[in-house]
């Protein structure tokens, strides 16, 4: 029986490659087919392929967190762990959602604001996050209703924030 672990680091890349990476978002909760069995299967393998998948899997896969729940994302990051976590650079997210646009009053649903702060803090070098088409088209029938272009203003400034309170964010990449 051949050992894996004879083949040049490089090749073993490419084999990993291969099966680890996805071209489709991956949804977490509902990414149980038969491709998942074979990546947790290779992750499962022995704690040296362990160590030269776990990062190519969480870093170069792209994330869609937008139909998940606070308590889904919370389970999600802890089932992986803070390590992998880390190693997470592009997620889908269905923010932000308002709970309030009128005049000097726009605020967001608690539960879109908690789900980005949930991100923040377990995806510390997360580069680029993709903004969900429905949670824009939401975003504009709420400041279209109101017809104060003012409104508009005050909700990207909102937002603004909100994303610019993850330091390492370098893309957003708004879904049309």
């Amino acid at each position: 029986m051949a050992n894996f672990f004879v083949l040049p680091r490089e090749i073993r890349d490419q084999i990993y490659e291969l099966v680890l990476l996805d071209p489709e978002p991956i949804v977490p909760w509902f990414y149980y087919n038969q491709r998942n069995k074979l990546t947790r299967g290779l992750l499962r393998a022995n704690k040296t392929v362990h160590h030269e998948t776990s990062s190519l899997l969480y870093a170069r896969n792209r994330f869609d967190l937008t139909i998940g729940t606070p308590e889904n994302i919370a389970s999600f990051f802890a089932r992986i762990g803070r390590k992998n976590a880390d190693h997470i650079r592009h997620i889908y997210v269905d923010f932000p959602r308002f709970l309030r646009v009128e005049p000097d009053n726009v605020t967001l649903y608690d539960v879109s604001a908690g789900i980005l702060a949930k991100i923040q803090s377990s995806c510390v070098n997360l580069s680029t996050l993709t903004i969900s088409r429905s949670c824009i088209f939401d975003m504009e029938l709420n400041i279209e209703a109101q017809d104060n272009p003012k409104l508009a203003t005050e909700a990207l400034e909102l937002v603004n924030t909100h994303f610019r309170a993850i330091t390492s964010l370098q893309e957003i990449i708004v879904e049309v």
